[in-house]
């Protein structure tokens, strides 16, 4: 037999092989399609690039059963009663028991007993829509766990079921529990340092009673002592003897000032606010006339912005306008005349309100110096004064959630500009 008439009889063998497969694949679709058409098998018919391809119940339903198996959560599905006819290995982990001990018993069973009747509530709640509430639910050899349940009821072939996903939430309700320790603990210090900072309070109220009084009466007595000399004994003392007198005169007047001025800061410091709407123009315009009316002699001339209104406590904010028109006034002395001028203006949006003096000014490189008290800027000579005013204003803004800052320049006058928090 030539080698060419072997090759063709070879070609027709594995042509029989082929149709011998074919017919066995097209038995099996054939037997396929009919399990399909009598109801034996679901399937689904899914067009893919390899042309039609039909999948049935059996292979479809096998990723499912891998995700509920896979799941971090619990799965059961309940009977109408509450009997469990499934429940995944994550929920057997859950309870500490094989799945042969819970599939077939009641849901029930594994509830904590105060819980039965909200779970009841739950499930038939979960016929109209998904229901999720909180349990305690029973660990064999390990006490209760707490356990969010999601409740579905589907009805599936006529035959009504309850989905339930069950999710331990003992992590999250250790840490809301140490949370809890952790906001009580700050409670208790809070209170542990209120009740110090009263006591700081009313230690600091006594020194300030000790100051005003106790320091105040050998002041007087030194005053006393000094006009008696200075009105009974003035023949007898040459004119550097009265002068004398006259400088203890005058260092008892400025103590006796500083101690007010402390004082004031003092009760700043521990003074309640009580927020209101506060008109500062008008605030302005009256300790503008008194100043201008306790030295008539001088020229001033006060520009005040009409209906600048804000929030704050009424009696701190005039402290405030006070200190820093009298410092505006007092730098200004040296002037012809004054102007001073006060207004509001914006920043970014917000609000921010100024007072402009023509004075001395002040080098801004000790700018940093300003608000802190007993930090002066001029001597006592040129501008006598305590040096408290604007450690005074300070705190005043500081406690009503604002800033105050200073421009300035040697002898170009000085704007202070401030907020007030909301």
């Amino acid at each position: 037999m030539s080698s060419r008439t072997k090759q063709k009889e070879k070609t027709k063998a594995e042509l029989l092989l082929e149709i011998q497969d074919l017919r066995v694949s097209l038995a099996e679709a054939e037997e396929t399609l009919r399990a399909i058409r009598s109801g034996e098998v679901d399937a689904v018919v899914v067009a893919g690039p390899q042309g039609e391809q039909v999948y049935t119940l059996v292979g479809a339903e096998r990723p499912y059963r891998v995700f509920f198996e896979e799941m971090n959560e619990g799965a059961v599905t309940l009977a109408e009663d509450g009997t469990i006819m499934y429940c995944n290995g994550r929920f057997a982990e859950m309870l500490n028991l094989p799945m042969e001990k819970i599939v077939g018993f009641s849901m029930s069973s594994f509830i904590a007993v105060g819980d039965l009747k909200k779970f009841e509530t739950v499930r038939k709640g979960s016929i109209q829509n998904s229901c999720r509430a909180e349990f305690q639910l029973k660990r064999k050899k390990a006490g209760l766990f707490p356990a969010f349940l999601s409740c579905r009821t589907l009805i599936i072939e006529d035959v009504s079921s309850v989905f339930v996903v069950i999710t331990d939430i003992s992590e999250l309700k250790q840490a809301e529990e140490a949370l809890k320790k952790a906001h009580d603990e700050l409670e208790m210090k809070v209170k542990e340092r209120t009740s110090e900072l009263k006591q700081s309070n009313r230690e600091l109220e006594a020194f300030a009673y000790s100051v005003s009084h106790d320091l105040r009466a050998p002041l007087r007595s030194i005053d006393g002592f000094n006009k008696i000399l200075l009105e009974d004994y003035q023949e007898r003392i040459d004119a550097a003897g009265r002068d004398y007198l006259k400088r203890i005169r005058n260092a008892t007047v400025r103590m006796d000032r500083l101690i007010d001025d402390l004082l004031t800061l003092s009760r700043i410091i521990r003074q309640e606010i009580h927020v209101a709407p506060v008109n500062l123009s008008n605030i302005v315009e009256d300790i503008a006339w008194k100043l201008k009316g306790r030295e008539s002699a001088r020229k001033g001339e006060f520009v005040i912005e009409k209906d600048v209104r804000v929030q704050g406590d009424y009696g701190l904010l005039r402290i405030a306008m006070e200190n820093l028109l009298e410092n505006a006034w007092k730098f200004s002395s040296l002037n012809k005349s004054v102007r001073i001028e006060f207004g509001e203006t914006k920043q970014n949006g917000s609000p921010v309100y100024y007072l402009r003096d023509d004075g001395a000014g002040f080098d801004m490189a000790y700018s940093d110096k300003l608000f802190h008290p007993f930090q002066r800027l001029h001597s006592e000579k040129e501008f006598p004064g305590t040096g408290i005013g604007l450690a005074t204003v300070s705190r005043i803004i500081k406690r009503h959630g604002g800033n105050i800052r200073a421009e300035s320049a040697k002898g170009k006058g000085t704007t202070f500009y401030f907020t007030l928090g909301k």
